[in-house]
């Protein structure tokens, strides 16, 4: 468990003037936020997000954070949300009862600005650990990651299950593998046809 220390400690956390940049500290900071980024990546796109457990405390953090934060949006961060002095001052708060008994609560993770979005460089901040925790487990329960799921699930299938060259024009409803996501495959001539997906 990390060591929670005298208040002033606490206070730093939010201070990135405390920290010295340190390139073999950097290093592997940037190598466990990678790690980390992947795994929760590959965790929403092979599992369904609202079944996901990120931590012994989900309940405990959801509830904590959904009471102090009622208006937080999830689906696309508002960085002033994080990083403004007054946000700074209400996730000190949040974080005094965690602090102590979430593990690497206070380590730097990547977290996703646009929650229907893929982890990349324009869609990610740096947070801390329980601010992820509470970001993602909120996300997962409000159904926010479920679009990436279902779209790797589609790409997935279309990867597995290639048209045959031989194979004759696909039936008027399409390929079975088009079907089950409700794709509109019939009269591909007629005029301002759509294609739409619907979840």
């Amino acid at each position: 468990m990390a060591d929670v220390g005298t208040n002033a400690e606490k206070d730093d956390i939010f201070d990135a003037s405390k920290y010295v940049n340190d390139p073999t500290i950097e290093l592997l900071w940037s190598k466990q936020a990678i790690d980390h980024m992947e795994t929760h990546y590959n965790l929403i796109t092979s599992i369904p997000p609202q079944q996901l457990k990120l931590s012994p405390l989900d309940d405990r953090i959801y509830d904590a954070f959904i009471g102090q934060f009622p208006n937080f949006k999830l689906d696309k961060l508002e960085i002033e949300s994080l990083k403004s002095e007054e946000s700074k001052q209400k996730w000190r708060k949040f974080s005094e009862e965690f602090l102590s008994i979430v593990d690497d609560a206070t380590f730097d993770t990547l977290v996703r600005i646009d929650s229907s979005k893929e982890y990349n460089e324009e869609n990610t901040i740096l947070v801390l650990r329980l601010q992820f925790l509470a970001i993602e487990i909120a996300r997962n329960r409000h159904g926010l990651n479920d679009g990436l799921l279902k779209k790797k699930r589609f790409i997935d299938d279309l990867e597995e299950e290639e048209f045959s060259s031989n194979s004759k024009a696909p039936s008027k409803n399409g390929p079975k593998r088009l079907r089950k996501y409700n794709l509109n495959l019939a009269e591909p001539d007629a005029e301002k046809k759509t294609t739409a997906v619907h979840y």
